[in-house]
């Protein structure tokens, strides 16, 4: 296979914003073959953008910039989170990194006036953070994102994003031994997945076999 340097090439190319969006592109071309070869490009990707000089990036520019940090780090911690103990740290790093980038977008904007994109971007990375801490056996530290996420979605009346991360949030509640509030989180996911998606949509069939597996459990 052809492959280029994009690190250190000869002769040596300036690093800019339209190299990190190309590189950024590559990277998730190659997640979509093979991850093998996509984590070198995102590795790539993640050097360009933090290593060139935007001191002279304008406002739009530099939120673009941090856009595509963002979406580099998260296609990195998709990968390295499944991959043992080791990468599970390394992915929480990222995902820490991808948090303090948002959270830095919307320090002077109420939550009451987010729009639904940036309401959406932070609570993602607060429960992939949750999932990430359940994968490495550190299921009671996630309660919190979870119940952060929660309350988030309540607040705004998103009953889809509620009921989905009521299925995933039962991984905490079963271990805590929260047997009744388990089983009510089931039973509510499963009837709004099935009542929005019917008997045969996935989600509904993963939100059934959760509710029998949590309401069977002594």
């Amino acid at each position: 296979m052809y492959t280029v340097n994009l690190v250190q090439p000869e002769p040596r190319i300036k690093s800019n914003l339209k190299l990190v969006d190309i590189v950024a592109d590559v990277a998730f071309y190659c997640s979509t073959q093979d991850e093998t070869a996509a984590l070198p490009a995102r590795y790539t990707a993640e050097k360009i953008c933090t290593e060139f000089d935007d001191s002279n990036l304008g406002v739009d520019e530099s939120r673009h910039r941090s856009k595509l940090k963002a979406d580099i780090f998260s296609l990195i911690a998709m990968i390295v989170k499944l991959r043992g103990k080791e990468e599970q740290a390394q992915a929480l790093q990222y995902i820490n990194r991808i948090i303090e980038i948002r959270e830095e977008e919307l320090k002077d904007i109420p939550p009451s006036q987010w729009t639904e994109l940036q309401g959406t971007n932070i609570q993602r990375e607060l429960i992939d953070k949750a999932l990430t801490l359940c994968y490495a056996d550190r299921v009671e530290e996630s309660a919190q994102l979870y119940e952060r996420a929660e309350e988030y979605y309540k607040s705004v009346g998103n009953d889809w994003s509620l009921n989905h991360i009521g299925i995933m949030y039962l991984w905490v509640l079963a271990t805590c031994q929260k047997k009744e509030e388990a089983r009510d989180t089931a039973s509510t996911a499963l009837r709004f997945m099935t009542e929005k998606f019917g008997d045969d949509n996935p989600l509904a069939q993963q939100s059934r076999y959760i509710e029998l597996a949590t309401c069977c459990s002594p």
